[in-house]
């Protein structure tokens, strides 16, 4: 059979990698340039760009160049895919920040360009998580191509994608990368030792066609021409007229993503559940800053929109502030997979954000009465522990509401501080021994801690990891392999014996100095441990905090120590008695995934229960969870780590800087997944110091409907909604009474044609398992 072929010309734009942003943009620039010089001399050619901050950067700094790029898109010849402001990692970003870069994206495009992309284009993402489907088709994508994470038992070109809510997307896997066809060219290929580059003769497309056919839709061919900041060919056009001219081929046309979806017969594709996770799982904890300071700007950027909200106040810098966050998202960033120059200003531009945030914050905020009140950005009532210099002070503050902290009540140490001890409150009873650890951890009176492990519950453990920032143990990474576009979801143990003996894998222990509870009163513990991690010349001081709450189901954790030395990785290890019949469940955005026994990423928390208990593990930007076949809950705080075969990246191994992290554990009885979500974004939003005085607001009744966003819109308040437990619910959430009417809008805010209905205080909502909807309120405009 002869093949119909596409071929998309792109290049794969990288925001920053082993150069820095300025490189990579004025690279950009010169392939831009190329491409609408070939699409100005050959009325064929066609291009695709992926990012719009690169289209929005270049025609800020070339203003003649936009009337170029709107003639092209006019004609069908300019593509955008996917179109979101940066090419984001689709695993640790938090879901409203998904929907944020859609929309970022889609903004300008419309506006600059009246362009709207229908195919989401993830060239070089690894993992894609089952909430995709219903996201994007919520934004009005019709299509969805990947390359890496492809699950090896499926291995199929193109398919429909059904995701957890039931919505079905099509799917094409991208088998070869963004970068197998080049046409003749003299210019030197960048990253050439991390791509598969084919060339474009009869032979060799003749046998890629064949390949395909073995593996999706026969005789419908998608071929990318392309790479990492490939210059567009001169020589495609009269390539292709030869190999026309052979007849080999029942089409041979350059064109973009959407002809060659449009081609395929999709009624009789083979439909898949599920997701596409995990690979490269040294990225979920390389650079481990990066990714703490992003989901906290994550966290504050939506705290400050529900406050400007509340507050009625414009926010003048908020779509700069946003750009600058969504920026930090694209996937080599917030993976960690960074040479010096790029990591050291993307630590700069974050920490810049995080201050004009706080900026923002006091704008926002300020009030004419001087009175300090702490504002809560979440949707539940909360009792938190708050400091005034060394006095720690409980607050109790309701939904989107804020209280004065002349309220708060001072905490009196009280009580006897010798270890051991037993902690007790109305979710667990926790046995502390002379060392600081839990020995015991009962709920209902079952044990949830395994007292014959190798190692103590909540212990600090080291392991000696020669991997680079893409992978555990082993480098280099061969990135344009065939098993770099699979999942490789194998067991990451507490232990990894050597057969022979000869090689020490195993896992060191920490030794610990000192052991003390420090604070006790009968609203709070906090045991205080200082102890090292130790092998030769490795030699790690650290500080573990252990706070216990009389009002709360979760066991917080703060740790502190000053990386030295390079090549290890740090773990903290909670030994369960969950049994081989425990189930793992990761958060996701949007949902809740059950995962095998390997590494994954985990939004807010992971989860390890049986029918009757369990222990969740909450964290603050630190996604790299696993449970193994031993029952060990494993949490990666910290990997030194570096790519010295490919450029300067001393500074990934962190010597010297020191580090700070928190999670928690919450052991429980029966899972209920909506209180586990409840506390991991109680866990991840902390309290907002503000001068106004706000009620309760947007509260809803069910306590598995999850409010994601509340945000000002040129028609009035966007408020998304996710149903969080996969259980179908009829509800409401009482919402301000200055809202009149209410109406069901797309992903991105937008009317589709239905007509509103009215509101008097509550919104009433019906939600299907893990559905996500958007709602837009308007306001009484007398009020």
């Amino acid at each position: 059979m002869k093949s119909s072929v596409y071929i998309v010309p792109s290049f794969h734009y990288d925001v920053v990698y082993l150069q820095d942003y300025q490189t990579y943009l004025e690279r950009g620039f010169a392939i831009l340039d190329r491409a609408l010089c070939l699409l100005e001399s050959s009325s064929e050619y066609c291009f695709l760009i992926e990012q719009v901050i690169l289209a929005e950067a270049y025609c800020a700094g070339r203003p003649d160049r936009l009337a170029k790029l709107k003639r092209f898109t006019e004609a069908g010849r300019l593509h955008f895919a996917p179109g979101m402001y940066v090419m984001p990692d689709m695993n640790m970003p938090d879901g409203e920040s998904l929907f944020l870069q859609i929309s970022e994206g889609f903004r300008w495009l419309e506006e600059k360009l009246h362009y709207r992309p229908a195919i989401c284009w993830i060239a070089d993402c690894w993992g894609h998580p089952a909430q995709l489907p219903q996201i994007l088709t919520r934004c009005g994508f019709k299509g969805y191509a990947f390359w890496r994470c492809m699950n090896p038992d499926l291995r199929k070109n193109h398919f429909l994608w059904r995701g957890i809510d039931g919505t079905t997307i099509r799917t094409h896997w991208l088998s070869k990368g963004y970068s197998p066809i080049h046409f003749p060219d003299t210019a030197e290929i960048v990253n050439a030792p991390d791509q598969k580059i084919f060339t474009s003769s009869c032979e060799q497309l003749e046998t890629l066609c064949r390949e395909f056919e073995e593996i999706g839709a026969a005789g419908h061919v998608l071929l990318c021409n392309g790479g990492d900041f490939t210059m567009p060919q001169e020589s495609a056009s009269a390539t292709l007229a030869h190999l026309r001219s052979t007849g080999l081929f029942a089409k041979l046309e350059l064109s973009g993503p959407e002809q060659y979806f449009d081609s395929l017969d999709w009624k009789n594709a083979i439909l898949y559940d599920g997701e596409f996770n995990s690979a490269l799982q040294g990225t979920f904890s390389s650079n481990i800053r990066l990714k703490q300071q992003i989901r906290e700007c994550a966290f504050f950027f939506n705290a400050l929109e529900r406050l400007a909200v509340l507050t009625g106040r414009p926010w003048e810098k908020r779509e700069m502030l946003l750009k600058q966050l969504l920026k930090q998202q694209f996937h080599d960033t917030i993976c960690g997979t960074l040479a010096d120059a790029p990591l050291n200003d993307t630590l700069r531009e974050l920490a810049a954000c995080l201050r004009q945030l706080e900026e923002a914050r006091l704008e926002l905020g300020s009030s004419a009465v001087p009175e300090k009140n702490l504002f809560n950005p979440t949707q539940f009532d909360r009792t938190e522990i708050i400091r005034d210099g060394d006095r720690p002070l409980l607050l109790s503050v309701g939904p989107h509401a804020s209280s004065p902290q002349r309220t708060a009540r001072v905490l009196s140490p009280d009580g006897d501080t010798s270890l051991p001890q037993t902690f007790t409150n109305g979710f667990y009873s926790a046995r502390l021994d002379a060392e600081g650890f839990i020995a015991s951890l009962k709920v209902d009176g079952g044990e949830l801690v395994n007292p014959h492990a190798a190692v103590k519950f909540g212990a600090l453990t080291m392991q000696m990891d020669y991997g680079d920032l893409w992978l555990h143990f082993d480098a280099p990474l061969s990135g344009g392999s065939p098993a770099a576009a699979l999942t490789q979801n194998r067991e990451d143990p507490f232990d990894f014996p050597d057969d022979s003996g000869l090689v020490n894998r195993g896992t060191f222990r920490p030794e610990i100095r000192e052991a003390a509870l420090v604070f006790r009163s009968p609203e709070l513990w906090i045991v205080r441990q200082t102890g090292r991690l130790c092998f030769w010349q490795l030699n790690i001081d650290f500080t573990v905090e252990t706070h216990f709450r009389s009002d709360s189901p979760r066991i917080a954790y703060r740790v502190e120590f000053t990386p030295k030395g390079k090549h290890y990785r740090i773990r903290a290890a909670f030994p369960s008695t969950v049994g081989a019949d425990g189930a793992v469940y990761y958060e996701i955005p949007f949902g809740i995934q059950k995962r095998g026994r390997a590494v994954h990423a985990a939004q807010n928390w992971m989860d390890f229960s049986d029918a009757d208990k369990g222990i969740a593990l909450l964290n603050r930007g630190l996604p790299s969870n696993s449970v193994d076949s031993a029952g060990n809950l494993l949490l990666t705080l910290f990997r030194s780590a570096a790519m010295e075969y490919k450029a300067p990246s001393e500074e990934s191994f962190g010597t010297g800087v020191r580090h700070n992290f928190e999670y928690a554990v919450v052991p429980h009885g029966k899972r209920n997944f909506a209180a586990l979500v409840k506390e991991g974004i109680l866990f991840n939003a902390p309290l907002l110091e503000t001068g106004c005085r706000l009620p309760r607001a947007f509260v809803p009744e069910a306590e598995n409907i999850m409010i994601s966003a509340i945000r000002n819109s040129e028609d009035g308040v966007l408020l998304r909604l996710y149903e969080c437990a996969g259980l179908p619910t009829t509800s409401s959430i009482h919402i301000p009474e200055c809202f009149r009417s209410c109406l069901d809008v797309d992903g991105l805010g937008e009317r589709s044609g239905g007509k509103g209905f009215p509101v008097f205080g509550t919104v009433p909502v019906e939600l299907n398992p893990f559905e996500i909807k958007t709602l837009l309120l308007l306001p009484n405009r007398k009020n």
